[in-house]
């Protein structure tokens, strides 16, 4: 699957997360959620982790159940969007 498939999928989720925490049926934190949609926006725009580079992995490292399927979702866009430096470099000549 390619990076903006999955990023836009994961956006998807993450929008469907705010709406339910902000409806209070969820726990999720509400402002941990519009940092990561704030910056899964600004890695569609950037393309290049040596452009942006997101401070919300290690925020679901660092306070994310391990489990919890949208962060594994998350981590996943995150190794994608991380090789698309290597894969720009390789398409060089």
């Amino acid at each position: 699957m390619s990076f903006l498939t999955q990023l836009h999928r994961v956006q998807a989720w993450v929008n469907q997360e705010l709406a339910l925490t902000e409806a209070g049926e969820n726990s999720r934190d509400a402002q941990q959620l519009r940092l990561v949609q704030k910056e899964l926006s600004q890695m569609e725009l950037a393309l290049d982790p040596k452009v942006f580079l997101p401070v919300y992995p290690r925020m679901i490292v660092d306070g994310w159940d391990f489990s919890d399927p949208l962060g594994e979702a998350l981590t996943d866009v995150w190794e994608l969007y991380k090789g698309l430096s290597s894969a720009r470099k390789e398409a060089q000549p």
